[in-house]
């Protein structure tokens, strides 16, 4: 019998993390164990409501309780965010391609997200600290939010701050503080790789990943393509809307590329001729 791919398998709920006023972290517990590379990411069904492409934030060396975390933003959103622990989802994949380990692995490597698009680079950090990844190699992290409050995974941040270990750097930025305390930069993201520009020219053939909103891919790729980076070691991860995350409905074709399959994660060189918006 041949599998239906579009049946998702059942999931339980079984932890809930309040991250953001509009982002929660659901640890979900599998039928079956999976294998998945970071930056990969599930299909999550609501009953009776849809389903939504949401990134693996867990690492990809748990391979039964995976963690995603949501953005409320529309039905499905919406109505995960209502749920509770002991629900059920149901759940396809893993999709896509995940971030280029094999290019990673054995070089320095940049990290910079904004917002929810920490979310598939928590799975990636998470990986090459358990792997012993800054053993070898320097790690930066360049993230920013909207303000404090909108920083997500606040709790694994500090730990990150607080790791003893010269090869990993984490930097952090916010739009605005507004009245809350903040010990870090204000800025948007790009204003981090202006700031750390000497020390990025000194990594070793080092590979950038990005993950975030649309806006800020367009100027962190452009301050890299100043900066005489390798286009071929500038990755990012697109939001687009996907709808069956195995390249049969066409709803995110960008040119010939299929983000669901041929993507999410991309290099700037594979992809300059249809990003119009790193243009402008």
């Amino acid at each position: 019998m041949i599998e239906n791919p579009y049946l998702p398998s059942p999931a339980k709920i079984i932890e809930i993390i309040e991250e953001t006023p509009d982002i929660k972290t659901f640890k979900l517990e599998l039928e079956r164990e999976i294998s998945f590379t970071p930056g990969q990411f599930l299909e999550i069904y609501c009953y009776g409501v849809g389903e939504m492409p949401i990134s693996i934030s867990s690492s990809p060396l748990e391979k039964k309780n995976v963690e995603i975390s949501v953005k409320k933003v529309g039905k499905v959103s919406s109505l995960l965010h209502e749920a509770e622990v002991g629900d059920i989802v149901g759940v396809r994949g893993p999709y896509g391609n995940g971030f280029p380990l094999d290019i990673i692995l054995g070089r320095d490597a940049v990290l910079i997200g904004g917002g929810i698009g920490l979310a598939p680079l928590r799975s990636l950090i998470k990986y090459l600290l358990e792997t012993g990844f800054i053993s070898r190699n320097k790690l930066y992290l360049l993230y920013g939010a909207r303000s404090p409050r909108d920083v997500v995974f606040k709790n694994e941040i500090e730990k990150w701050l607080n790791i003893d270990e010269k090869n990993f750097r984490v930097y952090l930025t916010v739009d605005s503080t507004e009245s809350e305390e903040w010990n870090h930069e204000i800025g948007f993201v790009n204003s981090l790789v202006d700031k750390l520009k000497p020390e990025l020219k000194k990594l070793n053939n080092p590979v950038a990943i990005i993950c975030g909103p649309p806006i800020m891919i367009k100027f962190v790729v452009k301050d890299l393509l100043k900066m005489k980076w390798n286009e071929a070691r500038i990755f990012f991860s697109l939001e687009r809307v996907m709808k069956c995350g195995i390249g049969k409905c066409g709803h995110c074709a960008i040119g010939d590329k299929y983000v669901c399959i041929d993507g999410p994660v991309f290099s700037y060189k594979e992809m300059a001729s249809n990003l119009e918006f790193i243009e402008g």
